[in-house]
């Protein structure tokens, strides 16, 4: 469950720096885009599938982050997932073009390695946050439904690998008909307790017998 505000709650002033983050993500992506279709054998679209990717996920997390982080900016761990997101965004725009090659591998890899670091950074930090877990857990979502689309229109895969991608928007979906499935997981340490308490009261039945 993300992290709410008491209704009764003072928020922070405007976050302006949550919007300036999201704009200045766009624009270095934007710029990388530009430098990608002119050194490769891109389309006249690729840079538009991009920009597209980029204002509907920046729109998502803008709204997103702007009701449920009590802070003026997202935090340097959600900066670096937010940059993981403007990466995606190109691999997205990849989608239709001609073997992008290297270009997607090495991209991809740099969100891989990135998702190692925004995870790092909130834990050294303590800035750990139910946002910022699912602002990453969505975005490695995005990632794996990217790369699968990218593997099937390359031909180097059957469509069964798209079922790889879908599988977390499938969890969502059945979630909408079934919201059990949603339903917020027990504390690992209440589990573990109750647990070791079951534990006890069988070696003590044991014991009697």
């Amino acid at each position: 469950m993300l992290d709410t505000v008491p209704t009764n709650a003072a928020r922070p002033g405007p976050r302006f720096g949550i919007l300036l983050e999201h704009l200045a993500v766009f624009v270095v992506i934007t710029v990388l885009a530009v430098g990608l279709q002119h050194a490769s054998a891109l389309s006249a679209v690729f840079l538009w599938k991009v920009v597209a990717a980029l204002v509907l996920g920046g729109t998502l997390t803008l709204t997103l982050a702007t009701k449920h982080l009590q802070r003026r900016t997202l935090g340097v761990a959600n900066r670096v997932t937010l940059a993981r997101g403007g990466l995606v965004a190109v691999l997205l725009g990849f989608i239709g073009e001609v073997d992008p090659g290297w270009t997607a591998f090495a991209i991809a890899a740099t969100v891989l390695v990135l998702d190692g670091v925004d995870g790092w950074l909130a834990r050294r930090l303590e800035i750990a946050s139910d946002f910022g877990a699912r602002f990453d857990m969505e975005l490695d979502a995005a990632l794996i439904l990217a790369l699968s689309v990218l593997v099937w229109s390359s031909g180097r895969a059957g469509p069964w690998v798209l079922l790889i991608g879908l599988m977390r928007y499938g969890f969502l979906g059945a979630a909408l008909v079934r919201p059990a499935l949603g339903a917020e997981l027990p504390d690992i340490e209440v589990v573990r307790a109750r647990s070791e308490e079951h534990t006890s009261e069988l070696q003590s039945q044991f014991r009697i017998l």
